[in-house]
């Protein structure tokens, strides 16, 4: 990012965001700063700056290229957030969270329905939901998100679904809430 411009044209001065001491709390200050629901191009802007103050860190790259991904299926550019997103899951994943991992596969799934991928999204959202090192509540998301895109042709294969992941030791409000 040459003379401060962002990849986007915009001016990188254009927002106030100081410089953290890891790319971490660098991130944490962005969502705290330009939280998803406020001024999305600032939001943008942010994410941008953060890339720029952290070139080599993997991690941050991929947190920031995440919510990248999120602000441009916010703004109706599926395929772009899916593009983006597809790179990220793609690369070199042994700095990145497993949490932080499987977060990123649950959006695609949801993009890629979003774009008429139906059988990809189910099946990235049936892998994430079934991946015991990841915290019960991200496997519960990718269930419930899988049994949203299944209610669309069969409610009762959704509520199977749900009822399958139930037996199989996931719990929680969420689950039960979309069981009822």
């Amino acid at each position: 990012l040459a003379q401060g411009v962002a990849s986007s044209g915009k001016d990188l001065h254009a927002i106030d965001l100081p410089k953290a001491d890891s790319g971490k709390k660098e991130i944490e200050l962005v969502d705290q700063l330009y939280p998803e629901t406020g001024n999305q191009e600032s939001r943008r802007l942010a994410l941008e700056r953060t890339l720029a103050y952290f070139p080599g860190d993997g991690a941050t790259a991929f947190r920031a290229g995440v919510r990248l991904a999120a602000l441009d299926w916010n703004a109706g550019r599926a395929e772009r957030a899916h593009e983006r997103l597809a790179k990220l899951l793609a690369g070199e994943s042994a700095d990145i969270e497993h949490g932080i991992f499987g977060w990123a596969e649950i959006m695609d799934g949801r993009i890629l329905a979003d774009i008429g991928k139906i059988t990809d999204a189910l099946d990235i959202l049936d892998h994430v939901s079934r991946d015991s090192a990841l915290p019960p509540g991200r496997r519960v998301e990718a269930v419930t998100a899988a049994a949203d895109i299944r209610a669309v042709e069969s409610p009762q294969a959704a509520l199977d679904s749900l009822r399958i992941a139930s037996k199989n030791g996931l719990s929680g409000s969420i689950l039960e809430a979309a069981i009822a």
